[in-house]
């Protein structure tokens, strides 16, 4: 039941957010005029652009190396798609966007952010690997797939059909 409770959290957050943006943006208006705070969001918009194309065309060429060399992609291109999305919040008109999308351009706090990105990912990975092999995976959220004393089958016997995904 959490999932319908955090759609809806993130619908009414898009929901709010333009009318915080329009608050906001008609406050700063007031305090530093109309001509400087469009130039605020002017400002915004460009310097978000060239943010994005930057880091866009590097996590491009960082995931084409990689493909080039056979290898994985590193944990640097989580940092610059970190920085895209920064790049995106400074590109979206509006001062509590652009706010956030400064705070995510600080490294400790991108750090911090693909730290808990990578948490989240392994939970979700490992519930999913939970439910698609009927196996308690370390970590797993999954419902229904705890660990204890008759293993994965539950106290009634197999409830899942093992099997192989192709």
């Amino acid at each position: 039941m959490r999932s319908p409770l955090r759609w809806r959290l993130v619908l009414a957050l898009l929901l709010l957010m333009p009318v915080l943006e329009l608050v906001v943006l008609i406050a700063v208006g007031r305090q530093i005029g109309v001509l400087a705070t469009l130039g605020l969001l002017v400002a915004g918009v460009v310097v978000g652009t060239g943010v994005m194309r930057r880091e866009g065309a590097r996590a491009l060429g960082a995931v084409r190396e990689a493909a080039a060399s056979g290898r994985q992609p590193d944990a640097d291109l989580s940092g610059r798609a970190i920085v895209f999305v920064s790049g995106l919040l400074l590109a979206v008109p509006g001062f509590v966007s652009d706010v956030v999308g400064l705070v995510l351009w600080l490294p400790p706090v991108r750090r911090l952010v693909r730290r808990a990105v990578g948490a989240w990912a392994v939970r979700k990975g490992a519930m999913y690997a939970s439910a698609a092999t009927g196996r308690s995976v370390p970590g797993s959220t999954a419902p229904g797939r705890t660990t204890g004393p008759h293993g994965p089958e539950g106290p009634h016997g197999p409830d899942v059909v093992r099997g192989e995904v192709l």
